[in-house]
């Protein structure tokens, strides 16, 4: 369990990242994600809400080549519009009602020699937009308030749900900007369309309830072809909070559709996963069953069907 629990996860620097990667989406997306950690290039990051931009942001920073470097992040649709220019450059003592007696260092002065992550980078407002530009253009700005110009060598990196093409037809966006931080694109795969991974995460999130609360417990295969039909707008968060809710609801050692939240107990949506989950028992049934009685061992069946020896051993223990 400890070697599986080990496989699961990439160590980089002092950061664990736990990255199934186990449909070829992800496999491309993370492999173009180390790419572009190398290129010290801006990469925008699309993707849904819940899908872990924030996490590839700084793993993209820790692959790269200025890992040595801080990595600061702000989301620029959690800072009103009125204060985000003083977070990003910085202010002088007295540069505006309410400013510091000391004054204050921005998000990229903090950042300089490293990488700078803004995750919903479609919120920031438009005033802040145009010396942002120029940040990214020169490599220095001047505090708020302030006539020092101060040096700014800072790999930039956005994120965003929105769809900024969108924003700049009706205003909201400024187009060359958009051009200066999508010099490289990455779009994370929503959940949805990765089968597998959907399973492997389940399953770890479900460990990592298990460490929490102390109960071993397991999902019924019902659930999991629940877990298999259901679009998933909210992604991994969602999925995370979903296997976390069920766990504690459920009572006994098993968890039950009943356990699962309401959105999940659509009865015409229930019958297709159990129609669907009786379809693929059977499947695996036959197939397991014919490989043993054919190669005679589960390791030898498992080198014949290509999967492992403990892909053969956990499936046949469930169709009994």
């Amino acid at each position: 369990m400890e070697i599986c629990r080990r496989k699961r996860r990439i160590h980089v620097g002092n950061k664990d990242f736990v990255f199934f990667g186990v449909s070829a989406e992800m496999n491309l997306f993370l492999q173009d994600a180390v790419r572009s950690g190398w290129q010290d290039l801006s990469v925008l990051i699309r993707g849904e809400s819940g899908t872990g931009k924030s996490v590839f942001a700084r793993y993209i920073h820790e692959v790269g080549s200025r890992r040595s470097g801080p990595f600061v992040s702000i989301n620029c649709a959690s800072i009103p519009h009125n204060l985000i220019e003083s977070e990003l450059f910085g202010y002088e003592k007295g540069a505006f009602t309410g400013a510091g007696p000391q004054g204050r260092k921005g998000l990229f002065e903090m950042a300089n020699g490293g990488t700078l992550f803004l995750d919903e980078i479609g919120d920031l407002p438009l005033n802040a937009q145009a010396k942002f530009l120029d940040v990214i253009e020169n490599k220095r700005f001047i505090p708020v308030g302030g006539s020092k110009v101060i040096n700014a060598d800072v790999r930039i990196i956005c994120a965003t749900n929105q769809d900024l093409q969108k924003l700049i037809q009706e205003k909201k966006f400024r187009e060359d900007l958009y051009w200066r931080i999508n010099v490289i694109e990455l779009q994370i795969p929503s959940l949805r369309n990765r089968d597998d991974d959907i399973e492997r995460y389940a399953e770890f999130f479900l460990e990592q309830s298990i460490a929490r609360y102390g109960t071993k417990k397991r999902f019924s295969p019902d659930v999991m072809s629940l877990f298999l039909l259901y679009s998933w707008p909210g992604n991994l968060r969602q999925l995370a909070n979903v296997v976390e809710r069920s766990y504690v609801m459920s009572e006994g050692g098993v968890i039950l559709p009943e356990d699962l939240p309401a959105e999940f107990q659509n009865p015409q949506d229930a019958s297709a996963a159990l129609q669907f989950s009786e379809m693929q028992r059977r499947w695996d049934s036959e197939i397991i069953s014919d490989a043993l009685s054919r190669y005679g061992s589960a390791q030898e069946a498992a080198a014949a069907l290509s999967v492992s020896n403990a892909t053969v051993s956990r499936k046949r223990a469930n169709l009994m």
